[in-house]
């Protein structure tokens, strides 16, 4: 496992050696328990018995934990100070307590091959130390359905449906491209009350109202030509019932007075 050879000068038949001066002891050879110490004094064979080598020894093993390349410690490592890691930590079973917000180094910790213990968390925000997730609750009534993008949802006695009710803007009833902000296509557009408009009306067929309502009020005028059905007469825009009369000129008359032609 390990020799060397050394000169030695004897003292009333002792003597003090440093055992590794002439060539280096290994880094394992203290990796086992059991280790036994042989001399032998030339040309004589190896003196018997061999003495065991004991505690005192095995601080050389320490020592090469300094710039060490491998090894293994069993048992517990109690650690007064930091620690600081140039590489990863890949531990072969469950971390027992990490204080993650003491880390300085990055390394791959809490990886599917080397989890961390979410009991062992620490710092764990209140909303999830009771492991339960609280954001979503079971939803029996109402279920949601199938549904249909800008379209207003309606319900059809068991889950909310795509509507007839469209709304990306503009809002259209009967229709999936309205053109203005409400507009209704396919069907008669009933009221139970008054129609009160900010400005013109754009196009209206009166023909086509059922229910009477306050269109065309002093606040609220309907355009002129944007009016349908109006009788060809009026339809020019030209009073022709009528003419510029010259003679006779009617001047200041009197109730229930016959009036007489004065001359002009």
């Amino acid at each position: 496992m390990w020799a060397e050879t050394q000169s030695v000068s004897t003292k009333g038949g002792t003597f003090s050696v440093l055992l590794g001066a002439a060539i280096s002891l290994p880094v394992n050879i203290f990796e086992d328990t059991v280790r036994y110490l042989g001399i032998r004094v030339s040309p004589d064979a190896e003196m018997l018995p061999r003495q065991r080598i004991v505690s005192t020894a095995y601080v050389y093993r320490v020592r090469t934990l300094d710039g060490a390349t491998g090894g293994t410690i069993s048992g517990d490592l109690n650690l007064q100070s930091n620690l600081t890691v140039s590489g990863n930590i890949i531990p072969s079973g469950l971390v027992d307590s990490v204080d993650v917000s003491s880390m300085k180094q990055p390394g791959t910790l809490n990886t599917a091959t080397n989890p961390v213990s979410w009991s062992k968390l620490q710092g764990v925000p209140g909303g999830f130390a009771d492991e339960v997730d609280d954001g979503l609750t079971s939803e029996t009534d109402p279920q949601v359905g199938s549904n249909t993008l800008n379209f207003v949802p309606k319900w059809n006695g068991s889950e909310l449906v795509t509507g007839t009710v469209f709304d990306n803007g503009n809002v259209g009833i009967g229709t999936s491209s309205p053109s203005s902000k409400l507009q209704v296509v396919g069907g008669n557009f009933d009221l139970g009350g008054n129609i009160t408009l900010s400005g013109l009306v754009d196009t209206v067929d009166i023909s086509s109202m059922k229910v009477p309502g306050t269109v065309n009020a002093a606040s609220n005028p309907v355009n002129w030509s944007k009016l349908q059905g109006v009788p060809t007469g009026f339809a020019d825009g030209i009073d022709d019932g009528l003419t510029s009369e010259t003679d006779p000129q009617v001047g200041c008359n009197t109730l229930n007075f016959i009036h007489k032609w004065n001359g002009s």
